[in-house]
């Protein structure tokens, strides 16, 4: 028995609804999805209030270290680190919820920023934190 071949006919047709049914659904879901991920809550936070108690907000110590590695605090010039230590002490004692900022230069080796910083948290602890601008 002999079949009979059939020529190609053209172009053959693609059936596009089935495939567009299924790209919009897909377009749906994430359009459902995303819609429901950016939903914002909020949350109530108290916010500490130094002016409520009847004291004004307590001025940072500011820290900075030049490219010679010379100290400044709040623009005068420090000698050496221990008496920096001393300075950064007192004021700690002094200021219950005072802060110490520490600024060092930029063209400063990375290396000397981290020790000074480290020597400056082991004087104030958590009260004791790098200017990054």
């Amino acid at each position: 028995m002999r079949f009979r071949q059939q020529r190609p006919s053209g172009i053959p047709e693609i059936n596009l609804i089935p495939m567009l049914n299924v790209m919009m659904g897909i377009l749906a879901f994430f359009a459902l999805i995303t819609m429901s991920l950016t939903a914002q809550q909020a949350v109530e936070v108290p916010l500490p209030s130094n002016l409520a108690a009847g004291r004004p907000p307590t001025e940072p110590l500011l820290v900075e270290m030049d490219a010679q590695g010379q100290f400044m605090a709040n623009r005068d010039r420090i000698r050496s680190q221990g008496e920096l230590e001393r300075l950064m002490m007192r004021y700690l004692d002094e200021s219950p919820d005072g802060q110490v900022v520490f600024q060092a230069h930029e063209q400063l080796p990375y290396s000397d920023v981290l020790t000074t910083l480290e020597a400056l948290k082991a004087v104030g602890g958590d009260r004791v934190s790098l200017a990054i601008d």
